[in-house]
């Protein structure tokens, strides 16, 4: 027969017989240049496959074979041999099933766990009462009238807030929105945290690097803050995953330009059930309804990068007026070179972003030049290709995209 009707007859596709003549497990005939298969290659062929469903691995198959070939399989050292090679295998296989049963439990346990987390008790949080003394009019810096506020616990979870001059802004959910929100075309809220999946393993070193050279220098700040801002948190969000190291008498205030963003996040960290001051501002400016010299700490882990997608200046610039003298900013930024195919690439993809986009000189000469305040950097590495999604997608593979980590103190 032909190796068609062998294969509709064993169930064993044309290729994998074909590479079992190969390693000679079959030894059809030969009829001029044609195989000719008869009753024994089916026959040999159930043998493999019952051997395979025992566990046997082609060479050890390859072994039973050569047994049966030299035997009439009655003699008793044959039998014992492959009674002894079953035995073995099936030690391995009690092994085996052990060891998958405590994987299965170990499995159950984790779905459990995270089904308890997924299901659990929210910690609502809304605006922090402690946060009303920082909110204020971007207009005229009046400290904001509330009305309307619904509470619960320590928080505020809904209000209307306005100002004698005439500026207005709600607590929806326990978000402060103001009405400078992005209606832009450009960017959409990152709601599946996509912007850092799928990074190649060079880039994610890096980011690791950063991440754990900020927490250090973050533990051991000479003066602890009593008012953090992180911003752009669209783009990445690094406080969000710390804040279970972070001080329970700090105010931290996490601004976005998507409403749709804060509250994502503002669910996920409910799910912690940390005892947290959080503010969450929704505004696409930067003129925030906070006070003035208020914020001792800004990250900005690649919050640079985010901002001047939008904005023609540093975020450090058209945000100056809300740090105390005293502030530190801890961060990390991206760079290509001055006349990078990417860069341009950007400028394309995000028309409202500024000439100096990923400019680590421009970044330099912006933070050295604060009054009373040391700039310090450092140089991670590069990468040669980043990822697919957003501004990563501008990246040419093979272009040098530098990482930094630096502080301001």
């Amino acid at each position: 027969m032909k190796i068609g009707k062998l294969s509709a007859l064993s169930g064993v596709p044309k290729d994998t017989i074909r590479y079992y003549i190969k390693i000679g497990l079959l030894l059809p005939k030969l009829q001029g240049s044609l195989l000719d298969f008869t009753q024994r290659d089916i026959d040999d062929l159930e043998i493999i496959k019952k051997l395979k469903t025992m566990g046997f691995s082609l060479k050890e198959i390859q072994h039973v074979f050569s047994l049966r070939f030299f035997s009439n399989w009655v003699e008793p050292e044959i039998i014992n041999e492959y009674i002894y090679l079953l035995q073995k295998k099936q030690s391995q296989l009690t092994l085996e099933i052990k060891s998958k049963q405590k994987s299965h439990q170990i499995i159950s346990e984790e779905i459990n766990k995270l089904t308890d987390i997924n299901q659990g008790k929210r910690n609502k949080l809304g605006v922090p009462l402690m946060a009303l003394q920082y909110l204020a009019c971007p207009n005229c810096g009046t400290t904001l009238d509330i009305e309307q506020a619904k509470m619960n616990y320590k928080y505020i979870n809904s209000g209307e807030l306005s100002c004698i001059c005439g500026y207005k802004a709600r607590i929806e959910n326990g978000i402060v929105l103001t009405q400078n929100l992005y209606i832009g075309e450009y960017d959409k809220p990152d709601l599946k945290r996509e912007l850092y999946r799928n990074l190649n393993e060079e880039f994610s070193i890096h980011f690791r690097t950063c991440s754990d050279l900020l927490i250090n220098k973050l533990r051991n700040l000479s003066i602890q803050p009593k008012v953090a801002l992180e911003a752009n948190i669209n783009g990445c969000f690094y406080l969000y995953n710390h804040l279970k190291e972070l001080k329970t008498d700090c105010l931290y205030i996490f601004i976005d330009k998507f409403p749709e963003t804060l509250f994502m996040y503002k669910e996920l960290i409910e799910l912690l059930g940390l005892e947290l001051n959080i503010l969450f501002i929704a505004d696409a400016s930067t003129s925030y309804p906070i006070k003035h010299h208020c914020v001792d700490l800004l990250i900005s882990f690649f919050g640079e990068n985010e901002h001047m997608l939008y904005h023609e200046n540093t975020f450090l610039r058209d945000t100056q007026k809300y740090y105390t003298p005293d502030f530190y900013i801890l961060g990390a930024f991206m760079a290509y070179t001055q006349h990078a195919r990417s860069k341009r690439l950007i400028q394309k993809k995000y028309p409202e972003c500024s000439s100096q986009t990923h400019s680590f000189e421009y970044l330099h000469g912006i933070y050295s030049s604060i009054p009373n305040k040391t700039f310090e950097f450092k140089y991670i590495g590069d990468v040669l290709k980043s990822s697919d999604n957003y501004a990563f997608s501008c990246h040419v593979p093979g272009e040098t995209l530098k990482i930094y980590y630096f502080s301001l103190c």
